[in-house]
């Protein structure tokens, strides 16, 4: 075993707070560790089922007993969520005056610079006895409640693009959220679809992404789809 896959393994222990609450979606991973056979068809299952990102990373994460199922976890995050862990790796503390810990009018804090390099006094106690039985989790884990998830967005409504079949560019809505458009089956856009091109019967259309057909009974995040994504619309009778 290479340092670096030690590292990757050792990164999602350290920091399973802060991925619990940052990425999404999380269906491709589990898709990706159930083809490799890195988890249980159950395990699946169980993250398909939860209602938030949040609990879809903690059904994973239930299942990340092994190191090689961590190693691979950590190489999927930096190929594909890379803006998650670039932003944990940055993270860094500071010292405060010459020590790690100093003193303020309500206890010991020590700074953190965050991801935009703003500054922040995290409070570790009222006691010296307090801040040095403190451990990294728990300050990550305050650091990561004045941290928010992403940067906000400027438009509230989240779309995918789709090819029509005379190769023009539709934009359908999936929702107001993110949450709403992970949560959006393939069949549902095919629905959003025909209410564009009246006269074509639902049955016969056919939707690609990455080279992939897209099932009906399938969540739009079980194939990555995401904001802004082009997926292909072809008639049945063309499919391979």
């Amino acid at each position: 075993m290479t340092t670096q896959q030690q590292e990757g393994a050792q990164f999602i222990d350290d920091h399973r707070a802060e991925l619990i609450q940052r990425v999404s979606p999380v269906e491709p991973i589990a898709d990706v560790m159930l083809s490799q056979g890195l988890i249980h068809p159950e395990v699946n299952s169980n993250i398909l089922a939860a209602r938030t990102s949040q609990d879809k990373m903690r059904a994973l994460y239930g299942a990340m007993s092994t190191q090689p199922q961590k190693e691979a976890l950590y190489s999927i995050l930096v190929k594909n969520y890379s803006w998650v862990t670039q932003d944990i790796h940055r993270m860094r503390i500071l010292p405060l005056g010459k020590t790690c810990a100093g003193r303020s009018a309500s206890g010991n804090t020590i700074l953190v610079e965050g991801l935009r390099q703003e500054r922040m006094a995290i409070s570790m106690g009222h006691t010296e006895e307090e801040i040095n039985n403190t451990r990294v989790l728990q300050l990550k884990q305050n650091v990561v409640e004045r941290v928010p998830d992403r940067p906000p967005r400027k438009s509230a409504t989240f779309h995918v693009r789709v090819n029509g079949l005379r190769g023009e560019i539709m934009e359908i809505d999936v929702g107001q959220s993110e949450e709403e458009m992970n949560n959006t089956t393939v069949l549902q856009l095919k629905q959003k679809i025909a209410q564009r091109l009246p006269g074509w019967d639902i049955d016969t259309l056919t939707m690609r992404y990455t080279c992939k057909t897209l099932e009906d009974s399938r969540l739009l995040s079980c194939y990555g789809i995401q904001d802004k994504s082009l997926i292909n619309l072809v008639l049945d009778k063309y499919r391979e």
